[in-house]
């Protein structure tokens, strides 16, 4: 990962997008010695995302398993695995 400073980015931004393209090289953007921003290639940020949204699906499902648990509480005590397999099934 290298860093540059942000008046030397503006200075040659064009050979910096091509270095992140090309060498598929993260760049770090600072100011006054503090990072500033990230720049990444496109398909390392496909792949972030790709990840963050699955990982909000499965909180999503997560959540409405707990909500699905807590409305069929009174339902459901007392009954194994199996048994509130069968009744999701027959519920459909």
């Amino acid at each position: 990962m290298k860093t540059v400073n942000a008046l030397t980015f503006r200075k040659k931004f064009g050979s910096t997008l091509d270095d992140v393209h090309n060498k598929k090289r993260h760049i770090i953007i600072s100011r006054a010695n503090r990072p500033l921003a990230v720049i990444i290639p496109f398909e390392d940020y496909k792949e972030l995302k790709e990840e963050k949204d699955r990982e909000k699906r499965l909180r999503l499902a997560a959540s409405r398993i707990d909500q699905w648990r807590k409305k069929h509480a009174k339902q459901l005590k007392g009954l194994n695995s199996v048994e509130i397999i069968r009744q999701v099934r027959e519920e459909r």
